[in-house]
């Protein structure tokens, strides 16, 4: 990449300044939901464990054997969601580290002291 002019310096010091916060607070949301989806997914585990108890029985009502169906299509969502936020969390401090690298370098450069 070339040098850049005088003028272009203080709006790339003023964008990276913007995007740290940004990135900080979508990687803060995006580890809440994440949270949020580890704990529904315990949850569902102990719903698995309890109904799981009524597998031995010779005949399992037709009601709960939807809501395990049911079940076992919310536990293949979440884990797909869980991946999701995975990959999304990943790309974000991605992005955070090169934006604060970037924002040290331009202070760097421009002669700026923290």
């Amino acid at each position: 990449m070339g040098r850049m002019n005088q003028a272009e310096e203080p709006t790339t010091v003023g964008l990276m300044t913007l995007l740290g916060p940004v990135t900080k607070t979508i990687d803060e949301s995006v580890k809440a939901v994440y949270d949020s989806q580890s704990d529904l997914e315990k949850k569902l585990d102990a719903l698995q464990e309890e109904l799981a108890k009524f597998q031995g029985m010779p005949e399992i009502p037709e009601v709960l054997e939807k809501y395990t169906q049911k079940l076992a299509a919310s536990r293949r969502k979440i884990t797909q969601t869980n991946s999701l936020l995975a990959t999304v969390q990943d790309r974000v401090q991605k992005l955070n580290v090169q934006a604060k690298k970037a924002s040290k370098r331009k202070q760097a450069e421009l002669g700026v002291v923290e």
